[in-house]
């Protein structure tokens, strides 16, 4: 609950000090809201935020799973890369002496 309570405090102060800093430099931000406007303190605030709420709801277990079956579903499958071709010599040399084996 203590790192909870220390990750609000994070996001609290980071979306103050990015508005406080827009308000208090008014005239020179108006091109930063219009560019930045609120996803850039929100993005931010969600990267201080993201690995506790990976830690308690396992966001990525829970996509890959639904991925996986959602590739199930579709029939998509991974491209098999033949045996011959993965494990085939790769420059001249290699082909030379892969010859030279087979023809001994």
């Amino acid at each position: 609950m203590k790192k909870l309570s220390r990750l609000a405090v994070m996001l609290a102060l980071v979306l103050a000090l990015y508005w406080g800093a827009t308000l208090l430099y008014l005239p020179a931000t108006i091109l930063t809201i219009l560019a930045f406007g609120f996803w850039l303190p929100v993005t931010i605030a969600l990267m201080i935020v993201y690995p506790g709420l990976e830690k308690v709801f396992k966001l990525e277990e829970t996509i890959n799973a639904r991925r996986a079956a959602e590739k199930l579903e579709r029939g998509d499958r991974t491209p098999m890369i033949p045996s011959s071709q993965r494990y085939a010599p790769k420059n001249w040399l290699q082909r030379r002496r892969a010859e030279r084996q087979q023809a001994a």
